[in-house]
C-alpha cells in the first residue's frame, strides 16, 4: 500500500512542490478545537508541526485541518504552509 497523500505543498525556501501524506503527520499533536461552525455533530481538528522538505531539507511550518466526530473518526481536509515565502504575490 503506498502512501496517502493529503495533498502538496510548496517549500518556504526552495519554493519546489512536494506531497504531504497522512504519516507524515504527528498525530500526538492533534488538538480539538471545537464544534464545526456549520455542523455541531462535528469537531475541528489541527495539527502544527514542522516537516523537512525532500528537495532542500529545510524545515517547513505546516498546518493540518481536519474534521470529524472524534480524534479516531476524522479526515483530513488540506494541509497549508506556515512559511512566508511558500505563497506567490
Amino acid at each position: 500500500m503506498g502512501r496517502e497523500v493529503i495533498n502538496s505543498i510548496r517549500c518556504g525556501y526552495c519554493k519546489r512542490v512536494f506531497e504531504i501524506a497522512k504519516e507524515d503527520l504527528e498525530w500526538e499533536h492533534l488538538k480539538d478545537i471545537g464544534e464545526c461552525d456549520d455542523d455541531n455533530s462535528l469537531h475541528d481538528y489541527v495539527i502544527n508541526q514542522e516537516i523537512q522538505c525532500p528537495h532542500c531539507g529545510k524545515m517547513n511550518k505546516i498546518l493540518m485541518k481536519a474534521r470529524g466526530k472524534s480524534e479516531t473518526n476524522l479526515e483530513p481536509v488540506e494541509i497549508i504552509s506556515m512559511e512566508r515565502g511558500a505563497y506567490e504575490i
